[in-house]
């Protein structure tokens, strides 16, 4: 009788033990994975602060013209961009630029801010824009490892007469609206 009242008792500390080491276990996971979040959530405030930083925060203004750019993530950090290029010389010229990289988050964030960089450095070299994208094409291509790439339209235009002259690097086709016909 004893021994089996012995068994008994040992056989409930021990399930006692085991349930007090699960939630111990379980808690320590629980915590682990709020500390991957918060740092998860500290990675993407910043990649998007990055983001933020590199678009426009006004559109041109030009005489004759009525520039508007509106930006809307899909994911809480993306790649693509939108930018414009003051060109300096006569007539007076307008570079712009708009690009989607092939993924989303901070590595695509990241491939986003390297790319506009390069885009916009050959935009101020006084390329045009066939060349401008080509030559940043070979940068890019040179500074990237990974799997990412991107679609891109480079315009430029003169404000005086209207000519745009762009080059297109796989994006879709740009569109021109023009509010006086409503087309």
């Amino acid at each position: 009788g004893s021994a089996s009242v012995l068994e008994a008792s040992t056989a409930e500390l021990l399930e006692a033990f085991a349930a007090n080491a699960a939630v111990a276990i379980d808690n320590a996971r629980m915590h682990q994975e709020e500390i991957a979040r918060q740092k998860l959530e500290q990675e993407l405030s910043v990649a998007q602060q990055l983001q933020r930083s590199l678009l426009p925060t006004e559109v041109p203004v030009a005489e004759g013209w009525q520039f508007a750019a509106e930006y809307r993530l899909a994911r809480v950090v993306g790649g693509d961009f939108y930018d414009f290029v003051e060109m300096r010389g006569s007539p007076a010229r307008l570079g712009i630029v708009m690009a989607d990289v092939t993924d989303k988050g901070i590595p695509a964030a990241i491939f986003m801010a390297l790319s506009r960089t390069i885009i916009r450095t050959m935009a101020f070299s006084g390329r045009g824009p066939a060349s401008a994208l080509t030559r940043a094409n070979s940068l890019i291509l040179n500074d990237s490892h990974g799997d990412f790439w991107l679609t891109c339209v480079y315009a430029i235009l003169e404000l005086s007469g209207g000519r745009l002259i762009y080059a297109n690097g796989g994006h879709n086709r740009p569109y021109l609206y023009r509010a006086a016909q409503r087309r």
